[in-house]
């Protein structure tokens, strides 16, 4: 990728610094999960709901976390609640089944998150009491296979085999039956077929788009063949290449659809670690990271100030704090550093207002630094002109992820 183009995909260049979560952010998130486990070690969605392919993801998150106890429960809900054919339902809601139809991609990955708790803890004991379960599943969706090598994507309710193949779904399978075969070696059960397989699927996914339903719509479809390890090297850069203005919103990340604006952190994360993969490690850490950078917070609370000024340095920015307009004007006089950021309170001491604050610093750099304009204003007339002025506008109280998300955004939008 050249020099130019990485600078228009936010590719840190130059002296742009990044900072990426803490290991105390990650612990929490981990925490989180682990606070939604169901006693029975299932980690359902929002709405309740659960299945395999999702519920693996979030085990190896904990596995991750070093959260050992939950993330075995975890895997204990996969052997306790595996369907004697070797699947799982499409959902479950408390326990009960509510779709029983079973996804292919859903049911081999099981092996994909087995593996992975025997590489993040090396103990054998766990991967072989889940190898099993593990055999069962991968033997369920093989049996989904047609004659050319591509996987159908769904057995429904009735039992029949859905009448396609999806390509991301098929690229997952592949990651996982490479999984299954190396647990299977650990097991001294080796399985050649399943690895026939996986080469047989590897080359449908990088070759044979005709095999797979259209569904290039979707994200998933762009980079999951360099995520599930059937596309590398060149063909895997240029596979990334060739759909990133598609797919990738400057300083937000990628959009599940690329006919809808909704950009994910799923998706995003994603794409993270196919770039990864495939050796495109600037590009990762731009698309993941949020720059570092220098912040302006104007409000008249000293108590805000203080609270400010430690969670935006504890995220790894500098920070400069002040009562008022002109008090800033005093700090950053002598200061050659260009700020990446505007916070200000809209309604300040002596009747000083926000956005004339932000207009008068923005001036003073001769630039129009991103700027966020803070209210607890509920008067009709000034929320108004909060919304007119253009500004980014938050709504006290500000809740922390809610700031982080629109710092983060800002900032990678001026670092693109």
């Amino acid at each position: 990728m050249t020099g130019k183009a990485a600078a228009a995909r936010g590719v840190a260049q130059g002296a742009t610094q990044w900072v990426t979560l803490s290991e105390a952010d990650v612990l929490a998130t981990g925490q989180s999960i682990a606070r939604a486990q169901e006693p029975s070690g299932a980690i359902a969605w929002p709405d309740g709901h659960v299945d395999a392919w999702d519920h693996i993801e979030c085990a190896m998150a904990l596995s991750s976390c070093g959260l050992r106890g939950p993330a075995r429960r975890a895997f204990g809900w996969l052997r306790d609640t595996q369907r004697a054919d070797g699947s799982w339902p499409r959902a479950a809601t408390a326990g009960h089944i509510t779709d029983p139809a079973a996804e292919s991609h859903h049911a081999a990955y099981v092996a994909v998150g087995v593996w992975h708790e025997y590489l993040v803890t090396g103990d054998e004991s766990q991967a072989l009491a889940m190898w099993p379960t593990v055999r069962r599943a991968v033997q369920w969706a093989l049996a989904l296979r047609t004659p050319r090598g591509e996987i159908a994507w769904e057995r429904d309710a009735s039992g029949t085999a859905g009448s396609y193949a999806l390509l991301s779904g098929c690229s997952s399978i592949h990651q996982s039956l490479r999984c299954a075969v190396a647990l299977a070696k650990l097991a001294d059960d080796l399985q050649p077929d399943w690895e026939l397989a996986a080469d047989r699927l590897a080359q449908l996914v990088a070759a044979h788009p005709e095999a797979f339903a259209d569904k290039s719509r979707f994200a998933m479809d762009w980079y999951y063949p360099v995520l599930g390890g059937a596309v590398r090297g060149l063909d895997a850069t240029r596979r990334l290449d060739t759909g990133w203005e598609k797919f990738v919103v400057p300083g937000l990340g990628v959009r599940c659809v690329s006919d809808q604006p909704w950009v994910t952190g799923a998706e995003t994360c994603e794409l993270v670690l196919a770039l990864d993969a495939c050796g495109m490690r600037a590009q990762a850490a731009a698309m993941f990271a949020m720059p570092r950078g220098l912040i302006l917070v104007i409000d008249d609370d000293p108590v805000i100030q203080s609270a400010m000024q430690s969670l935006l340095s504890s995220w790894g920015h500098d920070v400069i704090v002040a009562g008022s307009g002109a008090e800033m004007l005093d700090r950053i006089a002598t200061r050659s550093r260009r700020p990446d950021l505007i916070i200000c309170d809209y309604r300040l001491r002596d009747g000083e207002n926000g956005i004339g604050v932000i207009k008068r610093l923005q001036s003073n750099y001769n630039e129009r630094v991103p700027a966020v304009l803070v209210t607890g204003d509920t008067a009709s007339d000034r929320l108004q002109e909060a919304q007119e002025s253009g500004l980014v506008l938050l709504h006290k109280p500000v809740a922390e992820i809610k700031l982080r998300a629109t710092v983060g955004n800002l900032m990678r939008a001026r670092a693109s």
